[in-house]
């Protein structure tokens, strides 16, 4: 049986590489004027880095909305996370919706 530091920090790895990899994939998409994508990928990148983070603490949550909540729990009203990110993480959540669900919306 693994040993659960050992389970914590595989996790971490993993949602980490995730976020590095939607970041490319962001970067790509917008060079080449999918800015919709570009921001679901983006946002995405955020989702992953903040599961890497709450799972450092074995908080892992599944919901985005339980994600971002626990995020601002647990390391932003503790002072670990300036409020600025949890601002621009809210923000790039909303511009997501907006892209990924309002077909008349302009990217």
């Amino acid at each position: 049986m693994a040993e659960p530091e050992y389970v914590a920090r595989q996790e971490v790895r993993l949602y980490i590489e995730r976020a590095h990899e939607m970041l490319e994939v962001a970067a790509l998409s917008s060079a080449e004027g999918y800015h919709g994508s570009a921001i679901n990928r983006a946002y995405y990148a955020i989702f992953y880095a903040a599961n890497g983070l709450l799972a450092t603490r074995g908080l892992g949550r599944s919901k985005h909305s339980g994600v971002i909540a626990a995020f601002r729990q647990h390391f932003v009203k503790t002072g670990h996370i300036e409020v600025e990110y949890s601002r621009m993480y809210e923000r790039v959540m909303d511009d997501r919706h907006v892209s990924d669900y309002d077909v008349e919306a302009f990217i």
